[in-house]
């Protein structure tokens, strides 16, 4: 298992109890490994800042912890690609190869170094580009040549085609300002047109620099122009986000103000909460935000679109140039200096311990404001006007649920315990008589004098015939494991139905309860017939794996899949439903876990299918393996672990 799986593991629990010190290491790790740029943008500070590249101390004290991460950020602020270092730095990507490797970049530069970016394994770059047209984006992004970016993104298209790959993603990035949201349906035209798998639309943030104060929209300028991106966006089947505002909730919208809907646009835009303030001091969200802290602090995850909370303290770390180290992009606490301390006594050190503590009881006091905290409290005002009602089955639904696995759970592992220690008795007894016949067997027949060469010759001939049936017991001994993961399932669905009770008590208080917090603690978690069934379930339709493949080579695998659980399931951000698969050796052993991943490009409802091209790597040691294609929620389970047959 790669160390990053276990990694996660640990993590997620950690997190989850709110413990202030971890035995896990950062799942990511964001590094800034320079400040150089050779642009000037209008809305960015990097002039304001010194110029430097982390230096080499700095960066040999974070490389031995890199291999855990799940995710690693090589560079979100400078040009990468501006630094004199800049293939030292992607021979570094190169040699620890995480799940998602990401480098934010304006793509000007990439020119001379594609061949060293398509070899390094980045996964994702992040492309700055602010504007549709020639004008815009020269006046934006100063020093910029529109014919330059062009040509670039041509010449990493015409280099995927010859390598055959989709990898890096593309994900265009864009900072709404008064002067280029007009442009911006048409940007999803052209980044459909120059191979983007997405765009993300960047909130305009306070900079001290002389920008025309009339650049920052007001809210309804940005909301039409992203609604209306949003709905080019799903002509085109091109993934677009925006860092505050909210998909589902707009598609609603939009539809409510289609003609016949019998609604105002100004209605609808009152009713739709995904763009609260932050300082919103309306009595629903402050009832809401109280409710919030009372509810148990170990169960809230940031990356679900629909549970506040924030997660950054426990899981990533932000190393700036100059070698200080911060909890998240946002947060102006250092936390410690990698010139005089290490990485370990950072991430477990006084300033981690006690931010961690604050947050893990909801005072944000030490938080400057962030995108996370006003989807919070945006999600806490809506969540004001849900039902008791509705949850409260639930509630029951799970209990009982509980107590049926507490009991078939306890018999099952006491049966368990004394069927396989009866094998394994029963193996070994065989194994000593086969021996012993065997030795009997050649001094009767032969008259082979039973030496000690010979006796030892025969033994450990014996021995590998007997190891066939022990092999064969494996799998029966192997579903030991799977009761002690049913048990550790069991405390936690406890937990959940501690903080559901909770949940619904205070919601009833108040007249309402929280379903948007019930919902994803149902959908997470539980029994496999009948909860997990409602989430993880897919039908492969069809597949068109090839039989032989060139050991270590990567390949795109045509692969169509069908939604039939009762949920539609979550395909953006870090916590997703992606494609995946794991090899095995012939006798069914794990061979490689966490196989490479493949997004799914659009929302799937229940009863949808999606057709992609799904990457797929061979094990690198040539033989004869199984393949088995599966879904996995990133990076909480395996379809197949909760019910689901893989294919």
């Amino acid at each position: 298992m790669k160390r990053h799986a276990a990694n996660t593991r640990l993590n997620e629990f950690e997190y989850r109890q709110g413990r202030t010190v971890l035995h896990s290491w950062p799942r990511v790790i964001d590094l800034e490994l320079t400040l150089k740029c050779n642009l000037n943008c209008v809305m960015c500070t990097s002039p304001l800042t010194r110029a430097v590249d982390l230096d080499m101390e700095c960066l040999e004290k974070v490389s031995p912890y890199l291999g855990h991460c799940e995710k690693i950020i090589w560079n979100d602020t400078g040009e990468l690609f501006a630094s004199p270092r800049v293939r030292e730095f992607l021979e570094l990507a190169k040699r620890y190869r995480p799940p998602i490797s990401y480098l934010s970049t304006n793509f000007l530069l990439v020119d001379r170094y594609l061949d060293d970016i398509l070899d390094s394994g980045l996964t994702q770059m992040a492309v700055s580009i602010h504007a549709a047209s020639r004008e815009t984006y020269e006046r934006i992004q100063r020093g910029g040549r529109w014919d330059k970016l062009i040509a670039n993104l041509e010449l990493m298209q015409r280099k995927k085609v010859e390598r055959q790959t989709e990898w890096p993603n593309l994900i265009f990035h864009f900072v709404a300002m008064r002067s280029n949201l007009p442009e911006l349906p048409d940007y999803v035209d052209f980044a459909k047109k120059y191979g983007a798998s997405a765009i993300q639309v960047l909130k305009l943030l306070p900079t001290p620099r002389d920008l025309d104060p009339s650049e920052q929209p007001s809210p309804d300028e940005e909301k039409a122009a992203y609604k209306k991106a949003l709905i080019r966006a799903r002509e085109l089947g091109i993934s677009i986000r925006h860092s505050l505002l909210n998909n589902e909730a707009l598609l609603e919208e939009i539809q409510r103000e289609s003609p016949g809907s019998g609604q105002s646009s100004e209605t609808s835009r009152r009713e739709t909460t995904n763009d609260a303030p932050p300082n919103s001091k309306s009595p629903a969200s402050d009832a809401a935000w109280i409710a919030l802290k009372k509810l148990h602090p170990r169960r809230f995850d940031m990356l679900s679109d629909t549970m506040p909370g924030c997660y950054l303290p426990w899981q990533q770390l932000v190393v700036e140039s100059t070698g200080a180290v911060f909890a998240c992009c946002f947060s102006t606490v250092v936390m410690g200096d990698l010139h005089v301390q290490s990485l370990p006594e950072i991430w477990n050190g006084p300033a981690f311990q006690a931010f961690r503590q604050r947050l893990a009881q909801y005072d944000f006091s030490a938080c400057v404001p962030c995108p996370f905290l006003t989807r919070a409290r945006a999600y806490l005002a809506a969540s004001a006007r849900q039902s008791v009602d509705e949850a409260e089955p639930r509630l029951v639904e799970r209990n009982r649920c509980i107590e049926a696995y507490l009991n078939d759970g306890r018999w099952l592992l006491a049966y368990s315990r004394r069927v396989k220690a009866g094998q394994l008795r029963s193996a070994v007894r065989d194994a000593r008589a086969a021996i012993r016949t065997g030795i009997r067997f050649l001094w009767n027949t032969f008259f082979v004098r039973p030496t000690r060469t010979n006796v030892a010759k025969e033994k450990r001939g014996l021995r590998r015939l007997v190891w066939n049936r022990v092999l064969r017991l494996r799998e029966d001994v192997e579903t030991l494991s799977e009761i002690v993961t049913l048990r550790a399932r069991l405390r936690r669905l406890r937990e959940d139905v501690e903080i559901l009770s909770e949940a619904v008590a205070l919601r009833a208080q108040q007249g309402s309860a929280d379903q948007q917090c019930a919902g994803p603690l149902l959908a997470e978690d539980g029994a496999q017939d009948p909860i997990d069934a409602l989430f993880y379930s897919v039908r492969f339709v069809r597949h068109e794996t090839p039989e032989r493949l060139k050991a270590g080579s990567e390949t795109h695998v045509p692969i169509t899949i069908m939604n039939t659980s009762a949920v539609a399931w979550p395909t953006e951000g870090d916590h997703a439903v992606k494609i995946a698969y794991n090899w095995y050796y012939e006798n069914d052993a794990l061979c490689i876990l966490d196989g490479l991943r493949t997004r799914i490009a659009c929302s799937l409802q229940p009863g949808q299918t999606f057709q992609t091209q799904a990457v797929l790597r061979a094990p690198d040691r040539p033989g004869r393996y199984i393949l088995k294609w599966d879904l996995v929620y990133d990076p909480y389970a395996w379809f197949k672990d909760r019910g689901s047959l893989p294919l």
